[in-house]
């Protein structure tokens, strides 16, 4: 037998591991623990009891991976860009036409602004507005935008969002006198008050009596008695709206006057023109009678004065007194070139589709073919239409040649070789005619234009351009102002990449004397120079007629640096501070380009660095 100290002892162990067990709960003691203190449990739906921003219903952070709000997902950020996330109302963020206050499309069966509903487009109560209208009431047919409202009988008739206030019994809304107070039963319209004259027949109660006077017989059976404006209610044919007979004396339309005759035009074609010699005299135009009396022929409906004239067909349809004027020949332009065939003509007021007024066109079935057209010489068709086709001839690099144009239609047409990349310049020089300009192309080997010119510099014009392949090139010159009778002028072309071969190399200090045998001759020199030397440029004219050595200086890739013709002290030159280290060209030419021959002296010197 236990000891009762030995029975107590035993019951507080055993209670004490009974509350140890009941404080697990299944989970090591952490089930039921809000370890972030979010005021969730994870028995209690918290998806993430280690941080306090996660727990079912917290604010939910779009398109960062983290379910805030514990529903299971993360929420896509305004998937359709419309402005609105479906946390932000958005019914369907998979389309931008869908998001809280969009324009809603009614009777689509699609929710556009997301009030829960598709707006209907029926008009329920017949009374011409829908609810997508603005009809508040679309089962009442006396409420929708704009009804006549009721003043203090709560409710909205004209849609504006309240219901009227009535005015003051004591105040007289219409000022005609009277107040509701005083006995105006329509205190909004100022024609009814006590005392105003009755109206019969109207179904409108004017003088407040309460009821509506009736009319008095109508004595000539018209249908109009004298209350209602009838003001001869003994004679059937006069009374409100009744035909008149114009100039017999009597008011038959009760307007208050007797109206006086007019002249009308019978229209017999309906075209509302009538004819000046079938007339009538009423008050107003019968049935088939106009005012109009200018129809030529009232017959044809297509005759009158505002009808379009038919060419050819010998009619004078708009009544002018002439047949066929304004009509003119057009010609057919199959090509579409703009230039028509003269074999192809038809007579019309302006040129029908296909038609124009210029028949010059030598073949109408090839668009490449027209007077002033690029003629590619050599190839046995006359492009241009000048009846004959154009030779070609060939141009070799800085041979200057001489020629001339025979009219101011007429071109001459050129070929070189080039390589990709080579830069050329072409030159033209104008040597005689009046009013003579030299315009210059240059076309690839396609006769696709690459280049023109009319630009006048430095007495020359020119082209410089990059061939953009190997092949051959084509070049024309013609008359830029097409009024000269004939004018002569000398062309050269040059590579600005290799200078044809013809580059002499000059050292610091070295004086050389050299020649200009044509005025559009040239003379290429180099040098080495390094980064910031000063150097200068100087040609002294030695001989020659108008003839000035101009001095241009280029960097190693061609590019123009410096140029110069004025004259100092007897001398052109040109001052220059190198930008790097390479080799510098020098080019000298005649500055007036009108020289036969010339010649100069050429010195080079470095102002930072003298020559030894």
């Amino acid at each position: 037998m236990r000891s009762p100290d030995k029975l107590i002892l035993t019951a507080i162990i055993l209670t004490a591991i009974i509350l140890i067990a009941g404080c697990d709960n299944g989970s090591n003691g952490q089930k039921d623990a809000d370890n972030d203190s979010d005021g969730y449990f994870v028995s209690a739906g918290d998806c993430d009891d280690n941080d306090a921003s996660i727990y079912p219903g917290a604010a939910e952070v779009c398109g960062d991976g983290i379910d805030q709000d514990c529903d299971g997902g993360d929420e896509v950020c305004d998937a359709d860009a419309d402005g609105y996330t479906v946390s932000a109302g958005d019914c369907a963020d998979d389309d931008a036409s869908i998001y809280p206050g969009a324009a809603e499309v009614c009777g689509d069966g699609i929710d556009q602004n997301c009030d829960g509903y598709d707006t209907l487009c029926n008009d329920i109560d017949a009374d011409g507005y829908t609810a997508y209208e603005g009809d508040c009431a679309d089962d009442d047919a006396s409420i929708y935008p704009g009804a006549a409202e009721v003043c203090g009988d709560g409710i909205d008739q004209d849609c504006d969002g309240v219901d009227a206030t009535c005015p003051d019994a004591d105040t007289d809304s219409d000022a005609d006198g009277y107040t509701i107070s005083a006995g105006d039963c329509a205190d909004d319209d100022a024609s009814i008050y006590p005392g105003a004259a009755e109206v019969c027949g109207d179904g409108i109660d004017q003088n407040c009596d309460g009821v509506d006077t009736g009319c008095a017989n109508d004595g000539d059976g018209d249908g109009y008695t004298i209350e209602q404006g009838d003001c001869d209610d003994n004679d059937p044919d006069i009374y409100p709206n009744a035909y008149e007979i114009c100039a017999d004396g009597i008011d038959h339309d009760c307007d208050g006057a007797d109206d006086p005759c007019a002249v009308f035009y019978q229209d017999a074609d309906g075209d509302g023109f009538g004819d000046f010699e079938d007339t009538v005299n009423d008050s107003a135009p019968p049935d088939g009678y106009v005012t109009d009396s200018t129809d030529c022929d009232d017959n044809d409906a297509g005759i009158n004065p505002v009808a379009t004239e038919v060419c050819a067909d010998g009619i004078d349809q708009n009544c002018d007194g002439q047949a066929d004027e304004g009509c003119a020949s057009y010609f057919l332009d199959s090509d579409g070139d703009g230039f028509g065939d003269p074999e192809t003509a038809v007579i019309d007021i302006s040129p029908p589709a296909g038609y124009v007024t210029d028949n010059s066109d030598c073949d109408d079935a090839d668009a490449d073919i027209f007077p002033g057209a690029p003629e590619v010489c050599g190839d046995g068709f006359d492009q241009n239409c000048d009846g004959q086709d154009s030779d070609c001839s060939t141009l070799e690099c800085d041979v200057i040649v001489s020629d001339s144009i025979s009219d101011s239609l007429d071109e001459n047409n050129y070929a070189f070789t080039g390589t990709a990349d080579e830069v050329v310049e072409i030159i033209a020089l104008d040597t005689g005619g009046t009013y003579f300009s030299p315009y210059v192309y240059l076309f690839d080997a396609a006769w696709t234009e690459l280049a023109k010119t009319h630009t006048l510099s430095e007495g020359v014009y020119s082209i410089t351009y990059t061939l953009p392949a190997d092949g051959t090139y084509h070049i024309r010159v013609h008359d830029y102002l097409s009024n000269a009778s004939s004018g002569s002028y000398h062309l050269v072309w040059r590579s600005r990449s290799d200078q044809c071969g013809s580059i002499a190399p000059l050292d610091c200090g070295d004086i050389i004397s050299d020649t200009i045998n044509t005025n559009l001759h040239e003379r290429l020199y180099s040098f080495t120079g390094s980064a910031d030397d000063s150097v200068e440029v100087i040609a002294q004219d030695t001989g020659g007629t108008y003839f000035s050595p101009y001095v241009y200086l280029y960097d190693t890739a061609w590019a123009e640096l410096a140029k110069t013709h004025t004259s100092s002290e007897g001398v052109y030159s040109v001052t220059y501070t190198l930008p790097a280290d390479g080799t510098y060209y020098i080019k000298v030419h005649d500055y007036l380009y009108n020289a036969a021959s010339g010649s100069f002296s050429l010195v080079w010197h470095n102002r930072t660095n003298p020559c030894q």
